[in-house]
């Protein structure tokens, strides 16, 4: 059987059945591992990497917004030429071909945006002092493929949706950074605040279909993990046999930036950096350790043994669009029949991890080398990445790299600052490929704004004044 969609003619009508598709059919990045910024130490940014930074600048200071905006986007296991590729003329998207050209059993995206609200920052004798507020939103998605191929609806098919899971993380983290010289080493810590505002995951999932042998092929769901939601409205229609509130079905923008919601927790970020020599710079980093206790509009959906048996449909049937839909919106019934109950509960943060070594040609020129790698619902991923960092002028770093990202996918990153007078403008993006070519691109990151900056540290390398030449000797 070939299952196609037409693409941008999809109408739903519950509410209930908009959440659920919207978390089954994008199942962060979360925030992607940065590759470029840690190259760019003229930044108070580039210590969110690594809290031992120690900064080029006597006085930072950062402003809401404009002195820090992240976004970031990846896709996992297939790319925008996957899907442009299997889209015919007449707009019909085959998802038989596009579920073959998945290199995986499980595709998805992650996506993160990140904004300071303030940040100042200041240098005391060999101390190093930061004070700052960050607000983060992720998301990290995947979905087995399975869902695209239409093996559901094949009599007598059993279908494993395997690799299925989801999180989506909202949260503010207020912070103290203090780093210092140890002879040759510098230490730092962040010590952070978490204030949670939202939180979906889908944890444990395992979900099955068998489809049966005669018309009209009814359908068995067996299903299993829990769902867990934090300051989003309850998705089912009863709890313990009770009408839900409307307090509990309630939702509002306002509740994303909710900071008195009683979801809080602690984090942490450990750095260090040794230079053994005037050449050589090694450094290595663990951040976002940490939790959030959520204890607002908590709801744990428990899938386990759930065993549903689904009216099936007839090719004919099929076919027709009421029919689908009445289909498709009987699949609620998974969240209706799991057990739910009302509990607080916690959620790690996802912890970074790096380590890396620079060699500095001479004053103006660096070359270095890093890996890095953070722990995600959807598994381990990594980044290795070589890259030569240049003071074109005497307020101007540039940086430029190369990396590999999760063992399979290139990425080429380039990223400057610019300071004139007291004013600090900087540019970061991770994967330029992502703009000349966007159709293989899975991954597009980049980071902007304008800080204060004031004063030099012995840190920041100036690139030597260009002497004017000697006056020839005329003397007789």
């Amino acid at each position: 059987m070939k299952t196609q969609i037409q693409i941008f003619k999809v109408s739903v009508n519950k509410g209930k059945l908009i959440v659920l598709i919207f978390l089954l059919m994008s199942t962060t990045t979360f925030a992607q591992i940065e590759t470029t910024l840690p190259s760019l130490r003229s930044m108070y940014q580039s210590s969110y990497t690594n809290p031992a930074y120690k900064l080029d600048h006597k006085f930072n200071m950062g402003l809401p917004i404009i002195s820090n905006f992240v976004f970031n986007f990846g896709l996992n296991n297939f790319d925008l030429g996957t899907i442009t590729k299997n889209i015919d003329t007449a707009g019909i998207l085959d998802l038989n071909q596009l579920s073959r050209d998945i290199d995986n059993d499980r595709f998805g995206f992650r996506t993160g945006i990140v904004t300071d609200l303030l940040y100042i920052g200041f240098h005391v004798k060999d101390f190093y002092i930061g004070l700052g507020m960050t607000t983060r939103f992720n998301i990290d998605a995947n979905l087995s493929k399975e869902f695209l191929n239409g093996s559901i609806f094949l009599k007598g098919q059993t279908v494993d949706f395997a690799g299925t899971n989801f999180e989506m993380l909202s949260y503010t983290e207020t912070h103290v950074t203090v780093s210092k010289d140890i002879k040759k080493f510098r230490v730092g810590a962040r010590v952070k605040y978490l204030t949670g505002h939202a939180n979906f995951a889908m944890e444990d999932i395992k979900m099955n279909t068998t489809t049966s042998n005669e018309v009209p092929y009814d359908i068995r769901l067996r299903a299993g993990g829990r769902i867990v939601t934090a300051g989003m409205p309850v998705l089912a229609d009863k709890i313990d046999g009770k009408d839900v509130t409307e307090e509990q079905k309630s939702f509002s923008s306002s509740d994303l930036i909710n900071f008195g919601g009683g979801n809080s927790g602690w984090g942490l970020d450990l750095g260090i950096t040794y230079q053994p020599t005037e050449k050589w710079f090694l450094q290595a980093a663990i951040t976002d350790m940490g939790y959030i206790n959520w204890r607002n509009k908590t709801f744990i959906y428990n899938l386990g043994n759930i065993d549903i048996n689904y009216t099936g449909l007839s090719y004919e049937q099929l076919n027709t669009p009421e029919q689908r839909s009445a289909y498709i919106d009987s699949l609620t019934a998974i969240i209706d029949n799991s057990n739910i109950i009302t509990s607080s509960f916690s959620r790690a943060l996802p912890t970074r991890y790096m380590i890396g070594a620079e060699y500095h040609l001479n004053e103006k020129n660096r070359l270095g080398i890093m890996i890095q790698g953070q722990q995600l619902i959807s598994g381990f991923r990594t980044a290795y990445t070589a890259s030569f960092t240049k003071y074109l002028f005497d307020n101007w770093l540039f940086t430029a790299n190369y990396s590999l990202i999760d063992n399979q996918n290139s990425a080429v990153g380039i990223g400057w600052s610019f300071r004139t007078g007291p004013l600090q403008f900087f540019f970061v993006q991770d994967n330029i490929l992502s703009i000349i070519n966007m159709g293989t691109a899975r991954t597009l990151n980049f980071r902007m704004g304008m800080n204060i900056a004031i004063g030099r540290t012995n840190n920041e390398k100036k690139a030597p004044a260009i002497q004017a030449p000697a006056e020839p000797d005329t003397t007789p």
